[in-house]
Parts: structure tokens; sequence; C-alpha cells
């Protein structure tokens, strides 16, 4: 229950990074005690879950994400790669009906939910089900392609694949030609927030409106620029903090 956010409410202050992570440690931390009212009352400081841990906990707990999809964050990132979400192969007649008998190259990335496996003549070829948070598409990848990869192909990883589209009669057939792991580092997206400023006042009740949509960054590293333009000069800074997963539909 605390990993699918079950008592977010009760740390109301706080992000459900936050909120999850107090929760967590209350729970470790009176384990055994039958004490009425033990738990949810934790004072001692406690480090924020990553929005990576908190996505993995709800997949864990209930099945399915709750608060978003960890592909849902590097969207734009895939878009300027050719990446077209699932949906937009499996869902949009208009795009189906152009597929001739050769199919059409295309290139989808998601998170390897499921890998199936069958022997045959010439190796072992695997049936991937890869997920973005669109949808779902279950992909062909031909043993040579298959055993090349097989490190890459664990579940929970994000890869990129590029192949062919298959249109059948009931059905989407993706047939995989390449693919690549997906590495976290070499996804990170910089943003830059400008906004115009009064005076300092002003600015101050800005940064803290911008810090109620970002979450709690472990390793220091910022990835969103703040530039606060008042009429004679402009102050820029580089939050230690990043963004959270509706991070641009919040801020607007």
């Amino acid at each position: 229950l605390i990993k699918a956010g079950a008592f977010d409410s009760l740390y109301s202050s706080s992000s459900p990074n936050h909120a999850r992570a107090m929760a967590m440690q209350e729970l470790i931390s009176n384990k055994g005690n039958s004490t009425a009212g033990a738990l949810f009352f934790y004072e001692e400081k406690v480090e924020p879950w990553d929005t990576h841990k908190l996505l993995r906990e709800e997949k864990a707990s209930l099945g399915f994400y709750l608060s978003g999809h960890p592909m849902q964050t590097i969207r734009k990132i895939l878009k300027k790669r050719n990446v077209i979400p699932i949906a937009e192969l499996v869902d949009q007649e208009d795009f189906l009906d152009d597929i001739n008998e050769d199919g059409v190259e295309v290139n989808i990335a998601g998170i390897v939910e499921e890998i199936k496996s069958k022997a045959k003549d010439k190796g072992i070829t695997g049936y991937v089900t890869v997920e973005d948070e669109t949808g779902r598409l279950e992909v062909v990848i031909y043993p040579e392609l298959f055993n090349k990869y097989r490190d890459v192909l664990k579940e929970g990883n994000k890869i990129l694949l590029k192949g062919i589209l298959f249109k059948a009669y009931d059905s989407t057939k993706f047939l995989a030609k390449d693919l690549e792991e997906l590495n976290d580092t070499d996804l990170k997206f910089k943003y830059e927030i400008a906004v115009k400023c009064e005076d300092s006042e002003s600015a101050i009740d800005i940064l803290k409106k911008v810090r109620e949509v970002l979450t709690e960054k472990r390793n220091g590293e910022g990835s969103i620029y703040i530039c606060l333009i008042f009429q004679d000069y402009c102050v820029k800074i580089l939050s230690p903090l990043e963004p959270s997963i509706d991070f641009e539909t919040k801020l607007q």
C-alpha cells in the first residue's frame, strides 16, 4: 500500500517521492512494534525516492504504473530519433493502410515487459513484449540478433528497436532488425524556464511555485535552468533538482 501511494495524503506537505520514502522508513523502523500510532510520525531525515524508484515500486505493487510512465519523460528525445509511439502504429488505421506487403521501416522504444523464446532450425527466436506510455507491442527477434543482445533483453530495461512493421489480417507484427539499450545518462533533457519578475519578492514566489513541480535528485546534477528576468538584469540558476513526471503540464 505504501509503494502504491495509499498513505501519501498523510504527508500532504511532501511530494509523493518523499512521502513514500518516509512511510516506508517508518514501517521498517517500527517492524515488530505493535504500539498503536507508532507509524506515520517519523521525524528523522529521509532521502526521497527518485522518480525511477517510485515508478518501479508502483509497478511491483500494482502491476501497472500509476503516477506516470518511465518512457513519458524521454518522449521529446525519442521523437528527435524518429521513434513512433506504439499506439500510433497499432491503433491508427490511416497509418496501417499505407503499409504494403513488404512492410514499413519504423523505430519504436519501450520497456521490456515479457520475454518468450522458441527453438527453431536456425536457433532461438525471441518474442519480446515492449511497452511505452501509449501501449504494448510484441516484437519478433530472429536468432542472430536475439543471441547478440541477450544481456540487454531483460525485463525492466529500456530499449530502442529498429525494424519492419507488417500489417497482418487481424494484428500488427514487428520484426526487429537492430536494437540498442537506452541508457538514462544519454537521455537527459535540459529545460530552461524564463520568467519575468517585477522585484525580488515576486521572484521568490515564482521559485516556490517552480519548486512544487520538481523532485529531489540524488546525484546533484541539475537538468533545469531557471532564468529570472528583471528590468535591468537577469539571474540564471541551475537547479539541483529534476522535473517531476508531468512537469510540463503542471508548469503550464
